[in-house]
């Protein structure tokens, strides 16, 4: 899902999201692949690579239903443009929050 040839996997599944990922579900928070639990992958291997979203439970679960919408590759609702779109206006905003002065320029 989240895996292409442009943006590959780059997180080892054993030594890096199920550590990170058990301590995430113990504060509270959730960690999935898009589709699953990161904890209830199954381990095929030490190699294995995974993606993963991590964060407070109601924010994982706004990004899964946003990625696994009807609609991906039309660039409809889910689509990875509209999420980039998203983060765009994430970091407007953050720039708004840091610096008031210069944007008031």
């Amino acid at each position: 899902m989240l895996h292409t040839i442009v943006h590959p996997s780059r997180l080892s599944l054993l030594y890096e999201m199920c550590p990170l990922a058990f301590l995430i579900e113990k504060a509270g928070g959730s960690a999935s692949d898009g589709q699953m639990a990161v904890l209830d992958i199954p381990i095929q291997g030490y190699e294995q690579k995974a993606n993963m979203i991590a964060g407070s439970t109601e924010d994982v679960q706004y990004i899964s239903d946003e990625l696994n919408t009807e609609g991906n590759v039309s660039g409809n609702k889910g689509s990875y443009a509209n999420l980039l779109e998203i983060q765009g206006r994430f970091s407007n905003s953050a720039a708004n929050l840091v610096s008031p002065a210069k944007n008031a320029e």
